[in-house]
């Protein structure tokens, strides 16, 4: 679900969700909604077959993510603390063609050599989804560190084992 891997890049997926004015991934905007709209109609907030049309209306009217910023500030954070980690880096495809594999388990390794979870703001962004069609150039995913020797091992990483196969 989302295209963030690691603590703050998992909540940027979160808040572009539940902020109005911004566009989130859309796998996660629906799973979500799903639930949601399982839990109106379970405890009876929701008539049966009108769930999902209640929980759309307090996403898309920004009612959620009101709620979410009183959770955050209730427990002493603030939304706009996120930042991004201090080494950053994109890797690009290398040929054309579609995305055929994406490894959730090497994915994960990757993620834990940026410093995840420990490092908060460390991670991957993945830019791209099972049977995309890319082009040479094309940003695949984007790696976040803490360090520079963490970022220099989580490419050479990449580069070894390859998490994401285009063909």
């Amino acid at each position: 679900m989302g295209c963030g891997v690691g603590p703050a890049l998992e909540l940027s997926d979160v808040i572009k969700v539940l902020d109005p004015s911004k566009e989130g991934p859309r796998d996660l905007e629906k799973k979500s909604l799903f639930l949601a709209w399982q839990i109106l109609e379970m405890t009876g907030k929701a008539k049966k077959g009108e769930g999902i049309n209640y929980a759309t209306e307090v996403l898309h009217s920004g009612k959620a993510f009101e709620k979410f910023k009183e959770i955050i500030h209730a427990q002493g954070g603030s939304v706009k603390k996120l930042r991004e980690a201090k080494f950053s880096l994109s890797l690009h495809a290398k040929r054309n063609g579609k995305i055929f594999e994406i490894d959730n388990k090497k994915i994960n390794l990757m993620a834990r050599i940026c410093g995840c979870p420990e490092d908060k703001f460390a991670g991957l962004y993945i830019e791209v989804n099972l049977n995309d069609r890319v082009k040479k150039g094309d940003i695949l995913l984007k790696v976040y560190a803490e360090s520079k020797p963490r970022l220099k091992q989580a490419v050479a990483f990449f580069k070894k084992n390859k998490p994401i196969k285009i063909k």
